[in-house]
């Protein structure tokens, strides 16, 4: 036997620059599933018009740089979207300020408050 026989095959090696590309293709694919997951509650608005358009129409003409950089915006895009609240599966955006108070829990005081202003007056009527 020649030594050329007895060497293992040699493994087939993924370049970086087809393993980024297959990262990039499968980041469009969940994006586009998202925006249609989106779309298909009947929340959309211009912001995922705006991502599907940039995933979409500008897609062929970019290099891979460019379509990192789309697929960037359209990310963006679509958290602006759910920052809005609009998107049922996921928890929508905390409102700022002030907890709302339920009226249930403060009519002892409001009761309390009304009495203290209202019994010095009806105490002075003859």
């Amino acid at each position: 036997m020649s030594r050329r026989q007895r060497r293992p095959p040699k493994r087939k090696t993924v370049s970086p620059a087809k393993r980024q590309a297959a990262a990039v293709i499968d980041k469009r694919e969940r994006l586009v599933a998202e925006i249609a997951s989106i779309r298909k509650l009947g929340h959309g608005s211009e912001l995922t018009v705006k991502a599907e358009r940039l995933l979409t129409r500008w897609w062929a003409r970019a290099n891979w740089e460019a379509r990192e950089r789309l697929i960037s915006a359209a990310e963006w895009l679509v958290r602006l979207e759910y920052n809005r609240g609009v998107h049922p599966l996921r928890r929508p955006a905390r409102k700022r300020g002030r907890p709302m108070v339920n009226p249930l829990e403060i009519m002892p005081v409001l009761a309390l408050a009304l009495m203290l202003v209202l019994l010095p007056l009806i105490a002075d009527r003859p």
